[in-house]
This record gives structure tokens, sequence and C-alpha cells, in this order.
């Protein structure tokens, strides 16, 4: 379940407006408006929550709610496998 802090938590983490997001996540932007000024967890409908928390997760979001935290983050990026910075030289130039 997600609420409406998280919702503005993570466009304000992404930089994105009720039109971006309405725009990526395929809902209509006054639905968003509705969502975020209701001020408390989404429960129905159960569709459109899973649509923001997966629309937020393509972007590189983790939402929170697991032993007692609540909140939304970025995700912790891996290291992709591959040459360190350090290792990166005119050598490997195409």
């Amino acid at each position: 379940m997600i609420s409406a802090r998280q919702v503005k938590a993570a466009r304000a983490l992404l930089g994105w407006s009720e039109r971006d997001l309405a725009a990526r996540a395929g809902i209509d932007e006054a639905e968003i408006a509705a969502i975020e000024a209701a001020d408390k967890p989404l429960i129905a409908p159960a569709h459109l929550a899973a649509t923001l928390v997966r629309t937020f997760a393509a972007a590189g979001l983790d939402f929170l709610g697991d032993h007692g935290e609540t909140g939304v983050r970025l995700r912790r990026r891996k290291l992709a496998d591959g040459l360190r910075p350090s290792e990166l030289n005119s050598a490997h130039d195409g």
C-alpha cells in the first residue's frame, strides 16, 4: 500500500510534475491530483496503486513500508560488470 505523501515524495525525487507522472503511468492527471489531495493510504482501486508503484519502480524508486518504516527512496545502483572508472583509458577507445 502506498500513501499520497509517498506519491508526492516519489514525484519530487524524480523531478516529475503531476502531468509527467500521468503520462508515464497512463493515468488521467486529475486522478493523480485527487490521489495526492486525499493524503491517506491508497486502498482502492488497487490496480491504480499497483500502476503507480510499477511506474515509479521502473524509474528507479523503492517504496518503504516494512518494519514500521514508510517512505520512498532512490534505488541503490549496482556497479555494472566491466571496467571500473580507474581502469578507463584511451586504450579502450573504439
